[in-house]
């Protein structure tokens, strides 16, 4: 089944070390310079080109698997800016709409409150017109009265006739 040319010699020697040592995984790594734990670490011993090349597979398709769910999301993540973007554009649409009417509400209260304040000047103008003219009727009647009032005094004397 596994050629034995594809296997990996896990004997064989590191170039640089002395023959016959074993090299400890933690002695080659930092040999090396590799200090990355976290990197998953291919086993030396029994692994063949094919497992590899599977491996590569396996994780080339989860790749793939991963750029396709980036892309939904990306997708997912455009579709939803593009919708806040446009109820954006509708809530400044009505704002704007909003604004101009209240615009012009101000505008209708401060003329009808102008207008209002005529009448109401022209209202006290008049009740002071006609204030000043009941006066001058009340005088008026009261001098009549008294020139009425020795005419009424003569006639009270007078003998009536029967």
């Amino acid at each position: 089944m596994d050629d034995p040319q594809d296997t990996i010699d896990a004997g064989a020697e590191a170039p640089g070390s002395a023959p016959g040592l074993e090299v400890t995984p933690e002695e080659e790594s930092k040999r090396l310079g590799d200090n990355h734990s976290d990197q998953p670490r291919v086993p030396a011993s029994g692994c063949t080109k094919k497992d590899l090349l599977q491996k590569y597979n396996s994780l080339e398709d989860k790749i793939a698997l991963l750029r396709v769910n980036i892309d939904r999301v990306r997708c997912q993540s455009q579709d939803v800016e593009k919708r806040y973007l446009e109820n954006i554009e509708t809530v400044k649409a009505k704002s704007d709409d909003l604004q101009r009417t209240i615009r012009v509400y101000e505008k209708t209260q401060r003329e009808t409150t102008f207008q209002r304040n005529q009448q109401l000047n022209d209202l006290k103008a008049e009740i002071t017109m006609l204030t000043s003219e009941l006066e001058k009727l009340k005088q008026g009647k009261a001098r009549l009265e008294a020139e009425l009032e020795p005419y009424r005094a003569r006639l009270d004397l007078a003998p009536s006739h029967p």
